[in-house]
C-alpha cells in the first residue's frame, strides 16, 4: 500500500514553487482546527448541554470533519485564483478525512447518528450522506494515486467533484436546521451549514471560471 499518497491525497494539483517553504499553510491548517474546535464546544458543550466525557469522541468527529472539508474548500478556493500550494493544505485534510471516518465508525453502533438509522435501517438522508461520503474518500484516493497525471481540467473537474460530494455528505444530516435559527443553541449556526457553504461556493466558482459543463 502507498501510505503517503493516501495522507497527501491531491498533493500534485497545485506543487510549492522551488524554494517556498510550507510553514505557513501547517499554521493555517492548525488555525482552522483549532478554530472549528472551539466554536464546536461553545455550541455543542457550553450551549446544548452535550456532555463533556463525549467531547473526545463525538464532538471531536464534528471538528475533524469540519475542518477536514474547509481545508478543501480553502485549496480550491487557490485553485480558483491561481495563486498558492495545495499541498500541505490537503495532506492536512486527508490526515483528518481518516481520523473522521476511525471515529465515525466507532461511534455509529453508539447511537449518535439517530439521523441516519430507523428502526435498524439506514433513512433515506443517511443513506445519501453514506454514500456521498463513500463516494468522496474514493475520489480523494484516486486522486492520491492518479493526479499527478491528469490534465489540469481533469483536476479541477476532481477538485469539484470532491468538494461536491463532501459538502452534500456533510449537509445531509443537518440540513433542516439551517432554516430555524431559533433552535441553534446559543444563536451559533450549525457546524454543516458553516463548512458546506464555502465547499459549495468554491465548486460553483470553479466549474464558472473553467466552462466545465459547457
Amino acid at each position: 500500500m502507498n501510505a503517503p499518497a493516501r495522507i497527501t491525497l491531491v498533493s500534485e494539483l497545485s506543487p510549492a514553487p522551488a524554494g517556498e517553504t510550507s510553514h505557513p499553510d501547517h499554521v493555517v491548517a492548525v488555525v482552522v482546527l483549532a478554530s472549528a474546535a472551539v466554536y464546536a464546544t461553545l455550541r455543542y458543550n457550553v450551549f446544548k448541554g452535550v456532555p463533556w466525557s463525549d467531547w473526545p469522541g463525538y464532538i471531536a468527529d464534528k471538528v475533524i470533519a469540519v475542518a477536514a472539508l474547509l481545508l478543501v474548500a480553502l485549496a480550491g478556493w487557490r485553485k480558483f485564483r491561481g495563486r498558492g500550494s495545495t499541498v500541505v493544505l490537503m495532506a492536512w485534510a486527508g490526515v483528518l478525512v481518516i481520523g473522521h471516518v476511525v471515529l465515525s465508525l466507532g461511534l455509529f453502533p453508539g447511537g449518535y447518528f439517530d439521523k441516519f438509522m430507523t428502526g435498524g435501517r439506514a433513512t433515506a438522508t443517511g443513506g445519501m450522506s453514506l454514500l456521498t461520503g463513500a463516494l468522496a474518500v474514493g475520489l480523494l484516493e484516486l486522486g492520491a494515486r492518479r493526479a499527478s497525471g491528469w490534465a489540469p481540467r481533469g483536476v479541477t473537474v476532481s477538485m469539484v467533484g470532491l468538494l461536491g460530494l463532501s459538502a452534500v455528505h456533510t449537509a445531509a444530516p443537518g440540513l433542516a436546521g439551517w432554516f430555524e435559527p431559533r433552535s441553534w443553541p446559543g444563536e451559533l449556526p450549525p457546524l454543516t451549514l458553516i463548512a458546506s457553504v464555502p465547499a459549495l461556493f468554491v465548486a460553483a466558482m470553479l466549474t464558472r471560471q473553467r466552462g466545465l459543463w459547457r
